[in-house]
């Protein structure tokens, strides 16, 4: 019989838990990117309504490329020009971007007009980084919903 094998030491459980972390964000970035692929290929095949439209944007938005998720927003905003495009789109972009004060401003034009995506954002993941903003309660509040 094998003696016991002593414990690994420290640098080596430093060295496997960067192992882990380097895997780790690996496969989030192959999972951002497949969603960002995803997202285009909708975008694509729905003729570019402004809902993929919006998930293109939050896909960009995740995957740290902020120059092209506001570009995304300024062709929703274009596009609400001459057409109907949810303020609760560009409201879930900017969200993802971590730029809360337009996203609030969003929500809230979403608010006055009395949107129908508005049913989403208690499950919307691109909003998780605003419920903690006071902000979020108030609106939930004056939407009936529970905070």
């Amino acid at each position: 019989m094998l003696p016991p094998r002593p414990p690994r030491p420290p640098r080596c459980r430093l060295a496997d838990a960067r192992k882990t972390e380097a895997a780790a964000e690996a496969d989030a970035i192959r999972s951002v990117n497949r969603a960002l692929s995803e997202a285009q290929q909708a975008a694509s095949y729905s003729g570019g309504a402004p809902r993929y439209v919006a998930g293109v944007g939050d896909a960009l938005a995740a995957a740290g490329k902020r120059a092209e998720a506001h570009s995304i927003i300024d062709e929703l905003v274009r596009s609400s020009k001459s057409g109907h495009v949810s303020p609760f789109y560009i409201a879930e972009v900017y969200s993802t971007l971590g730029e809360r004060d337009q996203a609030f401003e969003g929500l809230e034009k979403a608010y006055q007009v009395r949107d129908d995506e508005l049913i989403w954002i208690l499950i919307d993941p691109s909003f998780d980084n605003i419920r903690s903003d006071p902000r979020y309660a108030d609106l939930l509040r004056r939407m009936g919903l529970p905070q």
